[in-house]
């Protein structure tokens, strides 16, 4: 990339000063423009879901009011003695404080007790009708799909629920009418002066309520209208679409009314929703005017005071590896730049001191990584094979059947002693491959570590082992051969940590975290336990689980450490719950190879 210098820059940025703005204005302006007519449709989206919203909340509340008055005193009783004064009260009472057009109650049968205000109703027969006998055969409120009421002529919903006695026995229905014409006034309130048209339809596109528009559009089939369709099988959204209705182009938001089977739309002229736009293209204008007389001034001052100490403190820069850079600093100023000319110089001297001190850390880890590494490789290698002589020469001792019973206790400890150091060279060589090595993880079969675990774990002479497993076919995991381990020392642990007679539990379960499948091994004993103070810190490294047995406490760190990087989990419980002197239980959950 060809270099160009901090002067030209300046000339180029005086001369791009004055049109930049005006593009950047333009540019802006047809940004600005997508912006907020995004934001003026999700707001009429947001006002449809809303109004969408309120229509379900305006149902619901009309028939938990109608709930509430069909378990009154007044309502069962007048139903139960046919008393109508009480019963016309009572309904009368209903209509006038409830958002009902009419307000009837019938007996068992269907047959009309009493209606409010359109008595003639009374002694009509409405078994057929759905939210009479629904609520009378199964005892739930109905509410109807919207319909053309005969006396109205106005689209309206019924509701019926059962009126019951206090052993439930029903005694009759209380049905309420909702005229949604009543229901276009209520919307009216809401979104009074917003120059909005509101269409309430049903699921065949038809208007049954409307604020603003036309007169005639009551009752019409409008599914062949913009949006109409999408919101009648559930769908929401905006549209910007020709209206053959009102002959002009409107902005449309629709949102479902699902719990009613209606749909909620939102209409309004694009001259109109799109006025904001206007007037902060303006705004917008008259800003750019000043941004640009602005950026012409700033332009001119960075051009004189500014790119002359620039230049120098990158001069400065190129020179501070090397030797003499002050000379280009103007550490003298009194002002911005001398502040930061004088925090260059400190920071630099800084960073000289810290690259020294670095250095020799790093030099020093290096060498004591390698010195690790020379003791670990002694160990695993050298102090092994050493250990490996001794063993087998005690085992040979241990056979001469010349040996008194002292003699072979003594060699039977030192042979335990050594098997215990070989031990922990092994711990200790594991701890470090599954610490620093990058595992490879392949398909592993569980169910064949757990039994060559079982196969491989000791049994004392002075102890008797039983080891009970119940398997899981199938068990696949991402891992390595190492996650022998986990197994191995949890199973040796229990029966080091364990009586004379040493009770082993395996299960495995296939179980579900966080909607991924992962496998539970379960690991109990009957052995001394892990008191509730030691559990918490049971998995850090040489920390042991009990006072009795030798151990140094790297094999449950081991399982700890292998468990995580295979992507499980360990933890530890009391195998006899609030009793932790019953034995211990280990939980191993690993993930499943997907």
């Amino acid at each position: 990339m060809p270099f160009i210098s901090i002067k030209s820059k300046a000339v180029i940025l005086l001369v791009l000063v004055a049109t930049v703005p005006i593009i950047v204005g333009g540019v802006s302006s047809a940004y600005y423009w997508g912006i907020v007519e995004k934001h003026i449709r999700d707001d009429y989206l947001a006002y449809a879901k809303a109004l969408s919203a309120l229509t379900v909340s305006y149902i619901d509340d009309s028939k938990i009011y109608l709930k509430s008055q069909a378990g009154s005193h007044s309502a069962i009783y007048s139903v139960a003695d046919k008393n109508l004064p009480v019963l016309n009260y009572t309904l009368k009472n209903i209509q006038n404080t409830g958002q009902f057009s009419n307000v009837y109650a019938t007996d068992t049968s269907g047959m009309v007790i009493s209606s409010y205000p359109y008595s003639m109703l009374a002694g009509l027969d409405e078994m057929d009708k759905p939210y009479v006998y629904g609520p009378i055969t199964d005892t739930k409120a109905y509410v109807s799909q919207p319909m053309l009421s005969e006396y109205t002529k106005n689209h309206t919903i019924y509701m019926g629920v059962p009126i019951q006695d206090e052993s439930g026995r029903v005694l009759g229905v209380l049905v309420g009418s909702l005229d949604l014409h009543n229901y276009s006034f209520f919307t009216s309130e809401w979104l009074a002066d917003t120059g909005k048209y509101t269409y309430l339809v049903d699921s065949s596109g038809i208007v049954i309520a409307r604020y603003g528009g036309q007169n005639n559009m009551m009752g019409k089939n409008i599914s062949n209208y913009p949006g109409v369709r999408e919101v009648s099988g559930g769908e929401e959204g905006v549209y910007e679409a020709y209206n053959p209705a009102v002959n002009e182009t409107q902005v449309v938001a629709f949102s479902p009314v699902k719990s009613y089977g209606m749909g909620v739309l939102i209409a309004i002229p694009t001259n109109m929703a799109y006025y904001p736009i206007q007037s902060a293209i303006t705004t917008m204008i008259t800003f750019l005017i000043i941004l640009m007389l602005a950026a012409f001034t700033i332009a001119t001052i960075v051009g004189r005071y500014l790119v002359k100490p620039i230049i120098n403190m990158s001069k400065a820069m190129k020179e501070m590896p090397s030797g003499d850079y002050l000379r280009y600093l103007p550490v003298e100023r009194q002002d911005e730049i001398g502040d930061l000319a004088r925090s260059f110089d400190s920071m630099a001297k800084t960073i000289r001191a810290d690259q020294e001190k670095i250095m020799s850390a790093r030099d020093a880890a290096e060498e004591e990584k390698n010195k690790t590494e020379f003791y670990l490789d002694l160990m695993g290698h050298d102090i092994n094979n050493l250990n490996q002589v001794v063993l087998g020469s005690l085992e040979l001792i241990k056979d001469d059947k010349n040996l008194t019973g002292l003699q072979r206790r003594f060699i039977e400890r030192a042979i335990n002693a050594a098997s215990g150091s070989a031990a922990i060279i092994n711990n200790v060589r594991s701890v470090k491959r599954i610490s620093s090595e990058e595992l490879s993880l392949t398909p592993i079969n569980l169910d064949e570590l757990i039994r060559a675990c079982i196969g491989e774990a000791p049994r004392p002479p002075d102890k008797k082992v039983t080891i009970r497993y119940t398997p899981k076919v199938g068990m696949i995991i991402k891992g390595t051969p190492l996650a022998k381990e986990i197994f191995c020392n949890l199973i040796n642990n229990s029966i080091k940590y364990s009586g004379k007679e040493v009770d082993i539990d395996i299960s495995a379960d296939e179980v579900t975290v966080n909607g991924k499948k992962h496998y539970q091994i379960a690991i109990s004993d009957n052995g001394y336990g892990i008191p509730d103070d030691l559990k918490v810190k049971l998995f850090r490294r040489f920390q042991r689980g009990a006072l009795k047995g030798d151990g140094k406490g790297l094999g449950l760190y081991i399982v700890k450490t292998l468990t995580e990087r295979l992507g499980g989990t360990v933890r530890v419980v009391d195998h006899v719950s609030g009793d932790h002197t019953k034995g211990a239980k280990f939980i191993v959950l690993l993930p499943a190879a997907q």
